[in-house]
């Protein structure tokens, strides 16, 4: 099977989310790899976000926002689109 590289961004105050959130994907799929964890340019998202970075994985993006309890979204203003990945996740503090 596919193995989809996702970057997770802490979009929130909560330090170590993205630790906890990477150990908690890892323990329920291998489908999904991490391959980099940063902070949000901003720290007050409510919602976790799913950005398609290719824009053709619709499937897979749904499923991972099902992982993550999170929404599929588009690449929010003023964020980096990460190089290399198939997937950002913006951690929310509804998490």
């Amino acid at each position: 099977p596919k193995v989809y590289k996702i970057v997770l961004y802490n979009g929130t105050e909560i330090v170590g989310l993205t630790n906890s959130v990477q150990q908690d994907l890892a323990s329920k799929t291998k489908e999904f790899s991490d391959l980099d964890r940063d902070n949000a340019s901003k720290t007050d998202y409510t919602k976790t976000l799913v950005i398609d970075l290719s824009g053709n994985q619709k499937s897979a993006t749904e499923a991972l926002a099902g992982l993550v309890n999170g929404q599929v979204a588009s690449l929010p203003e003023g964020e980096t689109k990460p190089i290399g990945a198939d997937f950002l996740v913006i951690l929310g503090s509804e998490n």
